[in-house]
């Protein structure tokens, strides 16, 4: 595998891995039946919080797990 394929293939584990994550908190909501309202109080605390997370993939997870739970609200 050359240098450029296993950066690739890490970038793609990295996505796969924030899906996941998405994923996962977005079926906890499902399965505490969270109201969509609740939902988008959620997004706008995780949106909030991205921008004083520690480090840029916390950021980026909370932007990205904010925009699924305003998506399924």
């Amino acid at each position: 595998m050359t240098p450029e394929e296993r950066i690739a293939a890490a970038e793609q584990a990295t996505a796969d891995t924030q899906l996941a994550a998405v994923k996962l908190v977005t079926r906890i909501m499902d399965g505490y039946k969270t109201p969509p309202e609740a939902r988008k109080r959620i997004a706008r605390l995780l949106i909030t919080l991205s921008a004083s997370a520690p480090n840029q993939a916390e950021a980026q997870l909370a932007r990205l797990v904010a925009a699924a739970l305003r998506k399924d609200s």
